[in-house]
């Protein structure tokens, strides 16, 4: 199974390509994963020739793909859905031909105290946690693709498990447990199940635990 994840440095920090590939194949899912993640990076980019985009497309035009996860830049879907709208069907222009199943990658709000973002716009994390689901929400039911809860599995435990550090330290980005919660979504929307062996991902019995219940039961 070949699987590509779209996105910027939500999906690149903590290699969650990488991440994904090595859990899939702990149980024995048989899974090569490809990421195409510039920092920064929004889903309109891809219509300009640039080398994220040109990388793109060769991807596309070697290979078959089973599986693609689509990330957008972290505010967008609420900040400009219909710039969100636009670079999704640009991107669904280029891979729709040579990919099997579509499924987009719901981010999360950013931690309360960020100093970025949350004062610039009035928003809370509470509150930018729905718009972005709103935002994904919406998309997916205009091209008829599936979602992967991350951001509303985020603001679960975040809420609930305060001693659980899902962010970095700028509480934007992902720390690596952040990056855990979004593979172990990711992979129970795809296969419909929890992994059953997690030994390759450096988190407690606790916070597994956790992490299954919100998954499984959001």
């Amino acid at each position: 199974m070949k699987v590509l994840f779209i996105g910027n440095s939500y999906t690149f920090d903590n290699s969650l390509a990488k991440m994904f590939e090595t859990l899939a194949n702990e149980n024995n899912k048989n899974v090569t994963a490809f990421s195409i993640a510039p920092g920064g990076r929004e889903l309109l980019d891809y219509a300009n020739k640039d080398e994220a985009t040109l990388e793109l497309e060769k991807l596309i035009s070697d290979n078959y793909f089973d599986v693609c996860f689509i990330q957008e830049e972290s505010t967008m879907p609420m900040k400009d859905y219909p710039r969100f709208e636009k670079g999704l069907e640009k991107v669904l222009e280029i891979i729709n031909k040579k990919t099997e199943k579509i499924i987009l990658f719901n981010t999360w709000g950013r931690k309360e105290g960020c100093t970025e973002t949350l004062p610039d716009y009035g928003w809370t994390n509470e509150s930018m946690t729905k718009g972005i689901w709103e935002g994904y929400s919406r998309a997916a039911e205009k091209f008829g693709l599936e979602i992967s809860k991350v951001g509303l599995n985020f603001f679960e435990v975040n809420s609930m498990h305060k001693s659980i550090e899902l962010y970095a330290s700028d509480r934007a980005h992902p720390s690596y447990k952040g990056s855990c919660l979004a593979c172990l979504t990711h992979y129970y929307t795809l296969f419909g199940e929890f992994p059953l062996n997690t030994s390759s991902l450096e988190i407690n019995f606790s916070e597994l635990s956790v992490f299954k219940n919100t998954v499984i039961f959001k």
